[in-house]
């Protein structure tokens, strides 16, 4: 899975890990397993971007969410959300 995001004019690859799911998931509520092109709103892909980036030292770690939706945007041709392939049903 890969998010794009431009912050500063410089355009980022994120490659979310575990860790930037389960924090996407407790903060939205959502099971990362059930997200697909539908589904992911502009919000959760740059979530997982701010994540990913303050994890990296890309951005501090101390910028809020809020703060960071003022710095970055989504490329001109739109946003790259490679959704993770749901787990086999049990």
């Amino acid at each position: 899975m890969n998010v794009d995001v431009v912050v500063d004019g410089v355009v980022h690859t994120v490659s979310p890990t575990a860790g930037d799911l389960v924090r996407l998931e407790r903060e939205y509520g959502i099971t990362a397993g059930s997200m697909d092109e539908t589904t992911t709103s502009v919000e959760h892909v740059l979530f997982l971007a701010w994540a990913g980036l303050c994890r990296t030292g890309v951005v501090d770690r101390e910028l809020s969410f809020d703060d960071f939706l003022d710095l970055a945007d989504v490329p001109e041709a739109g946003h790259n959300m490679n959704p993770p392939i749901p787990p086999p049903p049990s």
